[in-house]
């Protein structure tokens, strides 16, 4: 077997043996993973032929107007709540969780993002002809497909589609219908998974038709036939969106677009901006270094393609590189936060500016044209809806861009040689590509770390939750009956939005003889002796009026303040 392959399966292991000997299975990375979570449990509970959620304190609040998961995942219909996300992840992640528990789980992931190397690797080759041992310790340790292998969400599985739909589509040089057609159908399916993927799709073909040296019926008549096989995949799909919820799009989208409707033109623009500077310079630390990152990149790529500055001293260049990753590192180090922006998170992509200008004039071969163009319009056409992503590590939404930058980055490095820089500089340049990488390996790394970290504290506050003899569990953090999906169905989540929604749900407590429940915040006070004046200040008054009486108070002092308190009558 080749080397490589095998170096492809280790570090699936590896994946392996971070996914199943360090992650808190119970709990999960973000709100919409815990939601898909919760309607895993619901679609075995029910045998698979209900995919609304279940609302446990359906008898105390008849009118829905403390379900829990309204904010946002869920959508109401006839009073009766769907996830707003698509619904394949969760489908077919609930028959591997009910064979094999947790752990099944991560399966889907984690496979895909080692399919996904393993396709990177025949891609780079079928194109450079360089049987490359870097590029597969690239794509498998320097991006967030590492992060994401161990992280149960549906981007892995969605990146994995689509690059291999593209991969299909551009390995060869004289498509076939039937790969073609096999193509779309892959797209399509991607769609059932994550919705922006069709902005790649979009960005696929009009960068094929632009650059593509065929003739222009033969293009055209390529594009029907892929355009064909995604519409075939993808009616099923808008079939159920239609019928849920009312729109081809689905929830998710319509919500989201429904955000543009009141909005000025000018206020768009600039919301576009901001998107695309937190899409690929955002630290998640604080705007100056975000800043930094990008008066350094309109810098270097002005150096590659202005005549002049290029003919000053490429060393000016490579000082700006190593400027770039080392305040990579320090972003990293510093930042409690999390890392959102490209360039930061894997800061070895910025080779692939060196190699801008022979793109710009279509010099290098038309595979490679195609995956930088692809990037571009894959980038322009994703900041059409409205925001970025929300809990990520690396920009999410651009996973599916990976696979082509690493491709790129790797092309322009083998071809470092051919840029004509000084050698002494040429050698320069791949020594620091590899510091890059290092630096985006660390960053990996320790993103892994704090969600490591984050998840053992989420548990030990799941844990206080589900110790307590309390069944109902009254919160007014929208996020709390998310994180605790591992016991959504064991307790009763109820969500009080102000003071006015608190006494609503009371009443329906004291009308039903509830005698007793725990009441959990985040409310930080400075200190945990003032803790109980401070709860009574918020809420405490408003129980008493209703004959609770408070009997304990819990500390989970980690993330947050977090208290919960047990009353009765």
């Amino acid at each position: 077997m080749n080397k490589n392959i095998l170096s492809i399966i280790l570090i699936g292991v590896i994946y392996f043996t971070l996914t199943f000997s360090f992650s808190s299975h119970q709990v999960f990375f973000s709100g919409d993973n815990a939601a898909k979570f919760i309607q895993i449990q619901n679609l075995i509970k029910h045998h698979w032929e209900k995919l609304q959620i279940e609302y446990p304190g359906e008898y105390l609040d008849s009118d829905h107007k403390h379900f829990p998961l309204r904010f946002p995942p869920c959508y109401e219909k006839d009073k009766k709540f769907y996830l707003i996300f698509p619904i394949a992840f969760s489908f077919f992640s609930s028959f591997l969780y009910q064979t094999i528990g947790y752990f099944g789980l991560y399966i889907l992931p984690l496979l895909s993002s080692v399919l996904t190397i393993f396709l990177i690797y025949q891609l780079f080759w079928s194109i450079t002809k360089v049987n490359s041992f870097l590029i597969i310790l690239v794509a498998g340790f320097c991006t967030p497909i590492f992060f994401y292998s161990s992280v149960f969400w549906e981007h892995s599985l969605a990146m994995l589609l689509s690059f291999l739909a593209f991969y299909l589509f551009f390995k060869d040089k004289d498509q076939k219908i039937s790969k073609l057609f096999i193509s779309g159908l892959i797209f399509g399916i991607s769609l059932w998974f994550r919705l922006e993927i069709v902005f790649f799709f979009v960005a696929t073909i009009v960068s094929y038709f632009l650059i593509d040296s065929s003739s222009y019926s033969k293009k055209l008549l390529n594009i029907s036939i892929i355009s064909l096989g995604l519409i075939l995949a993808t009616s099923p799909l808008l079939c159920y969106n239609y019928t849920v919820f009312g729109n081809l799009a689905g929830a998710h989208a319509s919500i989201n677009y429904s955000l543009y409707e009141t909005k000025s033109v000018l206020y768009l623009v600039k919301s576009k901006i901001s998107d695309l500077y937190h899409l690929l310079f955002d630290t998640g630390i604080s705007r100056s270094i975000n800043l930094l990152f990008l008066f350094l990149a309109f810098l270097i790529l002005s150096f590659q393609i202005i005549p002049k500055l290029r003919r000053l001293n490429n060393i000016i260049l490579m000082i700006l590189i190593l400027i770039l990753f080392v305040s990579a590192y320090i972003a990293c180090l510093c930042g409690f936060s999390r890392i959102i922006g490209l360039l930061v998170t894997s800061p070895f992509l910025i080779i692939i500016v060196l190699n801008i200008p022979t793109f710009l004039k279509k010099q290098s071969p038309d595979r490679l044209n195609l995956l930088f163009y692809t990037s571009l319009f894959y980038i322009f056409f994703l900041l059409t809806p409205p925001g970025f992503g929300d809990k990520q590590w690396g920009p999410r939404f651009l996973l599916p861009l990976y696979p082509l930058l690493i491709i790129l980055s790797l092309s322009t490095y083998y071809s470092l040689n051919n840029l004509n820089l000084k050698p002494t500089l040429t050698k320069i340049t791949k020594k620091i590509f590899i510091l890059l990488c290092l630096i985006s390996f660390l960053i990996q790394g320790i993103g892994i770390y704090k969600n490591f970290k984050e998840e053992n504290i989420i548990l030990k506050e799941i844990k206080s939750l589900k110790d307590l003899n309390s069944q109902i569990i009254i919160t007014d953090v929208w996020w709390l009956p998310q994180e605790c999906a591992s016991i959504f169905y064991e307790k009763c989540f109820f969500w009080v939005r102000n003071e006015e929604s608190l006494h609503h749900l009371l009443r329906n407590l004291k009308k039903r003889g509830v005698e007793s429940f725990t009441f959990s915040t985040f409310l930080a006070p400075t200190s945990k002796e003032n803790i109980a004046r401070t709860i009574s200040d918020h809420w405490y008054q408003i129980m008493t009026q209703y004959g609770y009486g408070r009997e304990r108070v819990i500390f989970t002092s980690q993330r947050f303040e977090n208290s919960l308190l047990v009353y009765k009558k």
